[in-house]
């Protein structure tokens, strides 16, 4: 009947459809992995490294597109490639984040922005207190120059370690940074957003299925 026939090729413009987002994930997402390899090549440091680093240093906590987000842009705020310098920045934002209520994900692309844009009031909201003039000219002393003569590099570079010790510092005073229940949440939630990507990564059966239905609804 008509109305059957409508029903099919609805579902069938359905099915297309939904294939066609998947395949638009996909590509999107191994966009972001291939640039993210690139931009960690660039700065000397490898990004399956830092997913590895980060990944741990947040007990799972984190998705690894996450972190790849988040290193991307650690990166390009000038804050190097260093994979244990962000594992450690991940447990200081994992441990301020529990403190404030905050996700470790958000945590750690806080705190990333926080020091990649010298922005106190974004660590602030971590709980991490700063100077920047303090920060700074303790820094210039530390090198032999004076705070005027500091490079943006250099001041960027003098926040990241001053962040660094006080957090190192607070970590240590508390043990460390333990799994809690919350943790074991964000850890399932994490695995079940790195299961996904995985099954429409680019080379997975199911994104071939998806550019096969992004083909068939184009000609269609």
């Amino acid at each position: 009947s008509i109305g059957a026939a409508i029903a099919i090729v609805t579902t069938g413009l359905s099915i297309m459809s939904k294939a066609f987002e998947l395949g638009e994930e996909a590509a999107k997402l191994q966009r972001l992995a291939d640039a993210g390899d690139e931009v960690a090549r660039q700065y000397g440091g490898s990004m399956d490294l830092i997913i590895e680093k980060v990944k741990a240093a947040s007990h799972g906590a984190v998705s690894e597109m996450d972190i790849i987000r988040s290193a991307n842009k650690a990166m390009m705020l000038g804050l190097g490639a260093d994979a244990e310098q962000l594992a450690n920045l991940m447990e200081i934002a994992a441990f301020r984040g529990r403190a404030m209520g905050v996700s470790t994900t958000q945590a750690f692309d806080d705190i990333v922005r926080g020091v990649g844009r010298a922005s106190p009031l974004i660590l602030d909201n971590l709980g991490i207190v700063v100077k920047l003039g303090e920060v700074n000219e303790n820094y210039a002393k530390s090198i032999g120059k004076t705070v005027q003569q500091l490079t943006a590099a250099e001041k960027k570079q003098a926040l990241l370690n001053s962040v660094l010790v006080e957090g190192n510092r607070m970590l240590e005073k508390s043990g460390g940074l333990a799994e809690d229940n919350a943790t074991s949440y964000e850890r399932w939630n994490a695995e079940l957003e790195n299961t996904k990507n995985s099954l429409i990564g680019i080379n997975s059966p199911m994104s071939r299925f998806a550019d096969m239905g992004a083909d068939l609804l184009i000609t269609f």
